[in-house]
């Protein structure tokens, strides 16, 4: 399991084993160098088909998942997800489950639509099996995200820190927000955990733009989907860009 911790104006990528701890320092996510010499696991990309079976057979996808799904196709026009803090998918199996939902997702789209994927933990190795075996693009740094003008994307960021979030956050016009779909942590439990001291300015904007968000936490209706799934939901925002053009267009 690899974990990303604040120390300073750095991250540290923290992978526990046992009770051993490797820290490697990288700067925020728009470093490009690999940190983690993964090894590839034998069977990996067989292993992933049976995990998008498995979830769209379990009771989360019936009960939960799928309904967001058919909630959010009419507003998701971009034909583009966007993935960060994946973390390794060769070592960290919640990795797996998560790469497995943006597969799926991309699936079930009756639009072509494609996987763009970045994250400063993968290696060399991962991205080559993320690009040329299961055909994603590599993603722009989440500082960097230009989302599009007449289209909303979907940002998939599966368990990242709260900072991680803010610089997405703090990358975009709040104007903007409305052309998002945030599917990652629950931001209001975010901030019922945080005092708002503690939050990040953009953070808190970006709560104030919140026009609705969709609990998709598992539960414990299955332990490996509650690991990689835990806290999760989808977020929609207020778009005011529309809301400015309509009230010009009334006047």
């Amino acid at each position: 399991e690899l974990l990303m911790e604040k120390n300073g104006d750095a991250w540290k990528v923290v992978e526990r084993r046992g009770n051993r701890r490797k820290r490697q320092e990288y700067r925020k996510c728009g470093l490009e160098k690999p940190i983690i010499k993964a090894v590839r696991p034998v069977g990996l990309k067989q292993g992933l088909n049976k995990r998008c079976h498995d979830l769209v057979q379990s009771d989360w996808w019936h009960q939960t998942a799928a309904s967001m799904l058919q909630s959010i196709l009419p507003v998701w026009t971009s034909g583009r997800i966007v993935c960060y803090g994946l973390g390794s998918v060769f070592e960290s199996r919640n990795a797996q489950w998560q790469l497995a939902l943006a597969l799926v997702l991309v699936e079930r789209r009756t639009t072509p639509c494609k996987l763009e994927i970045h994250d400063p933990v993968l290696s060399l190795e991962e991205k080559v099996f993320l690009t040329e075996e299961l055909g994603c693009l590599e993603a722009s740094p989440v500082e960097e995200l230009i989302l599009e003008d007449d289209a909303t994307t979907l940002v998939f960021m599966p368990h990242c820190p709260a900072e991680v979030y803010a610089n997405l956050l703090s990358a975009l016009d709040p104007s903007r927000l409305g052309r998002l779909l945030l599917l990652g942590n629950s931001l209001t439990a975010y901030q019922t955990r945080t005092s708002e001291r503690s939050l990040e300015p953009q953070f808190c904007r970006a709560l104030g733009c919140l026009r609705s968000e969709y609990n998709l936490d598992p539960g414990r209706t299955d332990p490996e989907l509650e690991r990689a799934f835990s806290d999760t939901a989808l977020h929609v925002f207020v778009d005011e860009e529309a809301t400015i053009a309509a009230e010009r267009e009334a006047t």
